[in-house]
């Protein structure tokens, strides 16, 4: 699907007219997939998730991507009241002041625990 935004600092400025308080107007286009890649075959199950977020700032003509590429695989009843997710893949930021960076994404649970590894910090979830 496809989410437009926009961020101003009144609202005549989020519908497009110019700011009496000096404050800018950003636009912000999210884009996001995740298509099914195999269809049970054998005992995984896995998705391709794609998210973007195209933000553009018309005053600079700056244009700012961030987003983030995952590989999902999801295996149900490994025992009776367990299933297995395990997530792969990467965030990134394109242009803006950031220029670019591409660090790791890393997610393995079950039904009560979650380790994920985001923006090279490590979390441990755990639900009773």
């Amino acid at each position: 699907g496809v989410q437009m935004s926009s961020n101003g600092g009144s609202n005549t400025a989020a519908h497009g007219s110019s700011s009496s308080n000096g404050s800018r107007l950003k636009y912000l286009v999210t884009l996001k997939k995740q298509p099914q890649v195999l269809f049970r075959q054998g005992v995984w199950d896995s998705w391709l998730g794609h998210k973007t977020h195209l933000l553009l700032d018309p005053k600079d003509q700056q244009v700012e991507v961030q987003g983030s590429l995952r590989l999902k695989l999801s295996r149900l009843n490994i025992t009776d009241k367990q299933d297995l997710q395990v997530a792969c893949g990467c965030d990134y930021t394109l242009g803006g002041a950031s220029k670019r960076t591409v660090t790791p994404y890393l997610k393995m649970g079950e039904n009560s625990w979650t380790v994920r590894l985001q923006q090279g910090q490590w979390s441990f979830l755990y639900e009773t």
